[in-house]
């Protein structure tokens, strides 16, 4: 599970790095290309841990993943800020 949350993370950190490149100089194209294989790396690890049965790793990710949206979901409502 560390694998899988690593790499997500890691996607979007890049794309938050995406979206402030004028400012830092980076190149988008590495950028894009991170951000992309990083998510596909996701994807099919994604994939092999349901097709070897590890149903408390996928079932984990995916409990996780919603938690965190519906944390900052909340903590944007009790501080009214948006994404931009």
């Amino acid at each position: 599970m560390a694998s899988l949350a690593f790499l997500l993370v890691y996607a979007m950190v890049n794309l938050g790095h995406l979206r402030i490149a004028g400012q830092t100089g980076a190149k988008r194209w590495i950028l894009i290309c991170s951000v992309v294989l990083n998510l596909a790396l996701f994807a099919l690890l994604f994939i092999q841990t349901i097709l070897n049965h590890e149903t408390l790793t996928w079932i984990s990710v995916i409990a996780l993943l919603i938690i965190s949206f519906l944390v900052e979901l909340a903590w944007r409502k009790k501080n009214k800020r948006n994404l931009h």
